[in-house]
C-alpha cells in the first residue's frame, strides 16, 4: 500500500509556476473575514493570460484552487497539451453571490494512472455573460509518495519480521527442562499406577484370608450340637467302684447303711524290750 501526501505550491512560487500576460497582479491576498483566515492570492484580468506550473516531483494528482468571481470567471486548463493539438478544458468559475471574503475552493482536479512529471496550462477567457473574466490563483497542490511513511512502514515491517522470526526461532528450539518433564511424567505415571495397583491386591488378599478364619464352623444340625455339649465317655477313662455298703433294715421294715465295719488288726509281740 502507497502512502500519500499533498505537497502546496503557492501563487508566489514563481520558480514552479511561469506567469504569461502583462496583466498579472501576484501581489494580492484574500481575506475569509468570517473565518478568520488570510491568504495570498494571483489575478489577471485580459483575456489569454496564462499561468504554466509543471511539476517539480512526480505525483499522480493535482488541485487548482482559486476563488469565484461574482461579475465574470471563465477559464480554460490543459493538462500535457500536445503543442499542435491542444485540448482545453473549460472552467466555470463564477459564484454570483461572491462578496469578496469566501475561502479559495478546488476549482479544477485531474488523478493521473501513475506518478509522474506533467504540465499543467491554465488560461484566462472572455466571459460573455459578463463581457469580462477576471482568473485567479490561490495554489496548485500536488499528491505524491509519501517516502517518510515508507521507509517508516519498511522500518517497522523489518522490526515485525525480525521479531517473527525470532519468535519462530524461540519456538522451534527444543529446551531440555521441558523435554525431561515430559520423559519423567511418561515414565512415572504408569510406574505410579502399577505400584497402586500392587498395593491394592495384596491389601485384598489380606483381606479375605483375614475374613476366612473369622468364619464361624456352619451348624449341620441338632445331633451335630448335641454331641457338642454332652460328654461321651472315652474308650482310655477309667471309672471308680466303690464298694457297696452295708443295709441293716430297721424295725419300721426300712434299710439304712450300716457303718462300715472297723477292720481288725493283728498284734504282733516284738519282743522284750
Amino acid at each position: 500500500m502507497v502512502n500519500l501526501k499533498n505537497v502546496s505550491y503557492d501563487d508566489r512560487d514563481f520558480t514552479d509556476l511561469k506567469y504569461t500576460g502583462t496583466s498579472w497582479f501576484t501581489d494580492g491576498s484574500w481575506n475569509a473575514s468570517n473565518v478568520g483566515r488570510t491568504g495570498t492570492l494571483s489575478t489577471a484580468r485580459d483575456v489569454d493570460a496564462t499561468v504554466t506550473f509543471t511539476f517539480p516531483q512526480p505525483a499522480n494528482a493535482f488541485y487548482y484552487y482559486g476563488i469565484p468571481q461574482c461579475c465574470g470567471g471563465n477559464y480554460s486548463i490543459c493538462v500535457n497539451c500536445h503543442p499542435d493539438a491542444p485540448q482545453f478544458k473549460i472552467i466555470d468559475a463564477v459564484n454570483r453571490s461572491d462578496d469578496g471574503r469566501n475561502l479559495p475552493v478546488i476549482l479544477f482536479s485531474y488523478t493521473f494512472e501513475d506518478f509522474g512529471i506533467h504540465e499543467v496550462i491554465l488560461k484566462n477567457n472572455n466571459d460573455t455573460r459578463f463581457n469580462e473574466s477576471q482568473i485567479t490563483v490561490d495554489q496548485f497542490v500536488l499528491q505524491v509518495e509519501d517516502s517518510d511513511a515508507v521507509s517508516s512502514s519498511s522500518s517497522s515491517a523489518t522490526s515485525s519480521v525480525s521479531q517473527t522470526a525470532a519468535a519462530v526461532a524461540d519456538a522451534t528450539t527444543p529446551s531440555k527442562s521441558p523435554l525431561g518433564l515430559i520423559v519423567g511424567a511418561t515414565l512415572g505415571v504408569p510406574a505410579l499406577l502399577a505400584f497402586l495397583v500392587a498395593v491394592f491386591m495384596a491389601w485384598q488378599g489380606r483381606r479375605r484370608r483375614a475374613a476366612k478364619r473369622e468364619r464361624p464352623a456352619p451348624a449341620t444340625g441338632p445331633f451335630l450340637l448335641a454331641s457338642a455339649t454332652t460328654a461321651s465317655p472315652s474308650k482310655h477313662s477309667r471309672s471308680t467302684v466303690l464298694a457297696p455298703t452295708e443295709t441293716v433294715p430297721d424295725s419300721s421294715g426300712s434299710t439304712s447303711a450300716a457303718p462300715p465295719r472297723p477292720s481288725r488288726s493283728r498284734e504282733t509281740d516284738a519282743g522284750p524290750v
